[in-house]
């Protein structure tokens, strides 16, 4: 293969790195805005929300969705109807 050939297959598989990663990155967001939920059933049912520390990085890391549970209706409503679907309230 020549240089330029090589060259143009390495900006190809750069590019498609950068398309992984927004769709990894958007993963994660979608993880992270359907999670608090489920993990506070697992903490609850496994014990751990009697510790201090789990329950503190717990609010740390769920802080902006506790805001908006609070403030969004449609957060409220959403996240009202998973803690009942799954018994915590």
């Amino acid at each position: 293969m020549s240089e330029k050939a090589e060259e143009e297959g390495g900006e190809e598989r750069s590019g498609a790195g950068g398309f992984y990663a927004i769709y990894i990155t958007l993963g994660v967001l979608v993880f992270y805005v359907l999670s608090p939920v489920p993990v506070t059933w697992v903490v609850t049912h496994s014990g751990l929300n009697r510790n201090d520390q789990v329950s503190a990085v717990f609010a740390i890391i769920y802080a902006p969705l506790d805001w908006a549970y609070y403030n969004i209706p449609a957060a409220n409503a959403f996240y009202g109807w998973q803690l009942r679907f799954l018994g915590l309230i």
